[in-house]
């Protein structure tokens, strides 16, 4: 299991949580729908991809409970943000972004996993 003090993981998700809340991101009138959808999907992509990969391999060391719980929180994610944002396009966004996110970091999980 990678567990550097210091990771790529760590940086990779790091930077993806930034680009999801670009400035003026707290008011939610200065920016289009769909950067909105964007960002929220990210986030919870970052949320999902870390529950499966404490569920999967951090799981001897952690709580399933707090890896179980981040899971939840990025599908509570995505459902507020289709329900606030309410339009279909919007829902459709932040569910793919989600799903993208997640497919990418769990990739990355996996390559640096192969690496260690």
């Amino acid at each position: 299991m990678f567990e550097p003090s210091v990771s790529p993981q760590g940086v990779s998700e790091g930077s993806t949580t930034g680009l999801a809340r670009p400035p003026g991101s707290l008011d939610h009138r200065a920016r289009s729908t769909t950067g909105l959808a964007l960002g929220a999907g990210a986030l919870a992509g970052v949320l999902v991809a870390d529950g499966i990969y404490g569920l999967t391999v951090v799981d001897s060391s952690t709580s399933p409970v707090y890896w179980t719980l981040c899971l939840a929180a990025g599908a509570v994610l995505v459902t507020a943000t289709a329900v606030r944002l309410r339009t279909p396009a919007a829902a459709a966004v932040v569910v793919l972004s989600a799903v993208a996110a997640t497919g990418v970091l769990s990739l990355g999980y996996a390559a640096l996993n192969a690496i260690a």
